[in-house]
């Protein structure tokens, strides 16, 4: 006995028709684009015990919260591979003015300037006439 593809494979019967949704075409707000800062991203400090003082080490990287008060997103930090710690809950405020100063840094110089002219194309060579 041979089973087609549209019957059911439990019950060896004919599924019943349904009817196929219309897809909906709903306009899709466009994001604005995000642009990487240029320059080095900054390295992050923390705060270690050194004997009987504190003393600040380069950390593995900013935790979730410092990247939040400068208002980087954590997906935007993982992709632009800025060091992120996600084991790390504390706030360092070196560390919000480090990455701050870098956030805050002009995006693209495409941004900045103005539109562009539009340029005349290449010169094209005009052929000399014979004199005959």
């Amino acid at each position: 006995m041979e089973v087609s593809s549209h019957l059911s494979t439990r019950t060896k019967r004919a599924k019943p028709a349904g009817k196929k949704a219309a897809p909906k075409e709903t306009p899709k707000a466009e994001k604005p684009k995000v642009f990487k800062p240029t320059g080095r991203i900054p390295a992050a400090v923390v705060s270690a015990r050194h004997g009987f003082s504190m003393v600040e080490r380069r950390g593995k990287g900013f935790s979730r919260k410092e990247l939040s008060e400068v208002g980087l997103p954590q997906h935007l930090a993982l992709e632009w591979h800025v060091p992120v710690d996600l084991r790390r809950k504390s706030i360092i405020e070196a560390n919000v003015s480090a990455i701050r100063k870098w956030y805050a840094q002009p995006k693209k110089a495409e941004e900045a300037a103005s539109p562009r002219q539009p340029q005349a194309g290449p010169r094209k060579r005009t052929t000399k006439k014979k004199e005959t």
